[in-house]
């Protein structure tokens, strides 16, 4: 069983490439996390401005301060969880075969605390509940974020009877756009770097528009 492991690990597209995939994404989001946390404070202060400057007939300036506080919680939470969660991401980094292995070696096990114990040695428990929370959060923030972008795209076309001065309705179709556009890209991105462990070349729009901003300096 041991050998099968180790094989199916190995070969291309195996549990190692998708391990070291995931890892080396992981990597290039740690770094730009600022930049991940400015662009949705930039909307939160573009909304306010807005809010000042112009009218619109129907909620859309509240949907823009709504997008960005989803945005900024999502960004929250998924840094608190790194923070938690970095002891097992660091032994995942520079020992993912023994860290997998000591997985597979719990299958029988029913309790998910146990298995996460003995296959990460070392991280406290409160760790993983911690982590594990905030993760929860950031599932949690997405789904509304999603819902939420319904409720903008719902506005926008509320503004065709109710009016909407034009520069909020310039920014807000952008926003939406690009929410779109990059959100399409990085679950095609990710799935992509997980499951095909990088052995299919991907079109360059997507690569660029799913990591712009993310590019590391060097490597991990």
């Amino acid at each position: 069983e041991r050998r099968g492991l180790r094989g199916e690990a190995v070969r291309p597209g195996g549990y190692a490439d998708r391990i070291a995939s995931a890892m080396r994404l992981l990597g290039k989001a740690r770094k730009r996390m600022w930049l991940f946390a400015i662009l949705p404070a930039l909307e939160l202060v573009l909304a306010l401005l807005l809010g000042s400057s112009f009218s619109c007939g129907t909620s859309l300036l509240a949907w823009l301060r709504g997008d960005s506080i989803i945005a900024l919680g999502q960004v929250g939470s998924l840094y608190f969880a790194y923070y938690a969660l970095a002891p097992a991401y660091r032994q995942v980094q520079f020992e993912p075969m023994g860290a997998l292995q000591r997985w597979k070696a719990t299958e029988e096990s029913q309790d998910l605390w146990t298995r996460l114990e003995k296959a990460m040695p070392g991280v406290e428990p409160d760790a993983w509940r911690m982590g594990g929370a905030s993760l929860l959060v950031f599932v949690v923030l997405s789904f509304l974020g999603a819902s939420w972008l319904l409720v903008g795209m719902l506005e926008l076309m509320g503004t065709m009877a109710y009016g909407c001065h034009s520069v909020v309705l310039f920014f807000c179709n952008l926003l939406i756009g690009l929410r779109l556009v990059v959100a399409s890209a990085l679950l095609m991105l990710v799935a992509y770097r997980v499951w095909c462990g990088g052995s299919v070349a991907l079109p360059s729009w997507m690569t660029g528009a799913a990591t712009a901003g993310m590019e590391s300096d060097g490597s991990m």
